[in-house]
């Protein structure tokens, strides 16, 4: 992921891939089959789930079809390397060998002039995302593959997603068909807490498209979750309450799909004010005016590993290299106007250096990130909408934007998370 910054706001231009699994079901699995017994100029297959405007999906599909009749082949030696049969035949016909899948030709009939060209050779898929008065190509994210399944990102428009299937010779002679799988693009999307008044807690997501805010469940009354983090090799959500609630300084996972909450159990501190994963899943913490601890994602129970009474720390992260761990507080303390310093613990030596001290035009760090590239993503206290920034560790120079979603009333971040999926 790479971040380029101007000077009238935060614009985050996001390289990113696809996790090679998908953590949560599909939506609905749509079929498309490339055969009909009519002559069309498309075949046309419907989701019934309707593709919420502005909302980020991801597709995945898979399968392999031919644009000639198994006579066809019988009748004209190939050429590339086509398949025996297809992943999913059609079942109103004979099928045979094949040669398409949803984004490559990997071979043809003997007769055809594709054989004169190198395969693969790229080809489209279509779809329609507002109800069919247009219809876009979509191209793969991964390169061609013998298992013939591609991944396509989309937003939704507010409408079922068509998918079409397009043979200028009609489609009487194909066969094959589509798989075509619907997931929520979760897996790459900013998480964070929002303070809701003294001690009320709402979890929610930014996806990095269209920087799109959501609610991830319930509004939690009391319970005054102050730190958030993922785990980076396994996306679990973690989080972690402070002192202004019935369970001070607890450690809770996060469903990342619904909000949902499971109790972990005590840290043994009374605040936790930052959580933050090393590389190697190991978690991190800060309890407020006691210093950094360890904490056992099993029990919950923390273990004291450098005091620092002193100073109240706003939030943590490891940089990515895990050598060093950034902690933010301000200045002085519960005075934003004075600027944020930045600390560095330096494992090598178990020392608490200053790394900087920057200004942020009177806002207060209350939550922080590593992004893939080393740099900061910062979120901040009662700024009247939800604001993030980010920050160069070894310049502290510290930008941000206007807001991200105007109507967003997130606007006291206690902690973010961005997943391990660059």
């Amino acid at each position: 992921m790479r971040l380029f910054f101007y000077n009238l706001g935060l614009f985050i231009f996001l390289t990113l891939s696809i996790p090679t699994t998908m953590a949560n079901n599909a939506i609905e699995t749509v079929w498309l089959d490339t055969y009909s017994s009519v002559g069309v100029e498309y075949i046309e297959a419907q989701s019934t789930t309707v593709l919420e405007a502005g909302i980020p999906y991801i597709l995945k599909v898979r399968g392999t079809i031919s644009v000639w009749s198994p006579s066809v082949w019988e009748q004209n030696p190939p050429c590339g390397n086509p398949d025996d049969s297809p992943q999913y035949p059609s079942p109103d016909t004979a099928n045979g060998m094949v040669s398409n899948d949803a984004a490559f030709s990997f071979g043809s009939a003997g007769h055809s002039s594709a054989c004169n060209f190198p395969f693969p050779s790229a080809r489209s898929f279509r779809a329609s995302l507002d109800d069919g008065n247009t219809v876009k190509y979509l191209y793969p994210e991964n390169a061609y593959n013998t298992d013939h399944l591609y991944t396509y990102r989309i937003v939704g428009e507010g409408h079922p997603l068509k998918v079409r299937f397009f043979d200028s010779y009609y489609q009487v002679d194909n066969y094959g068909q589509f798989k075509i799988d619907i997931y929520p693009d979760t897996a790459c999307q900013l998480y964070g807490v929002h303070d809701a008044g003294l001690n009320n807690s709402q979890f929610f997501t930014v996806f990095p498209h269209n920087f799109n805010v959501q609610a991830l469940g319930e509004l939690y009354q009391g319970l005054d979750i102050e730190a958030l983090d993922m785990h980076p090799q396994t996306n679990e959500l973690f989080a972690a309450s402070g002192r202004d609630t019935q369970k001070p300084g607890y450690l809770y996972k996060v469903d990342v799909q619904t909000g949902g909450l499971t109790e972990i159990g005590a840290t043994g501190f009374k605040e936790v004010d930052g959580l933050s994963f090393a590389p190697d899943g190991n978690l991190w913490g800060w309890a407020t005016y006691k210093g950094l601890v360890s904490i056992d994602t099993i029990t919950g129970a923390a273990t004291l590993m450098y005091a620092y009474p002193s100073r109240e720390i706003e939030d943590i992260t490891w940089s990515t290299d895990g050598k060093t761990l950034y902690i933010a507080a301000n200045v002085v303390d519960n005075d934003p106007d004075m600027g944020t310093i930045l600390f560095s613990y330096d494992v090598t030596n178990s020392q608490l250096n200053t790394v900087c001290q920057a200004q942020t035009a009177g806002q207060e760090i209350e939550a922080l990130d590593t992004l893939a590239d080393g740099s900061l993503i910062m979120g901040f206290h009662q700024d009247n909408m939800l604001k993030l920034g980010a920050i160069d560790p070894e310049t502290c120079l510290v930008i941000t934007n206007e807001t991200i979603n105007a109507s967003s009333y997130y606007d006291d971040v206690e902690g973010i998370s961005w997943p391990n999926c660059q």
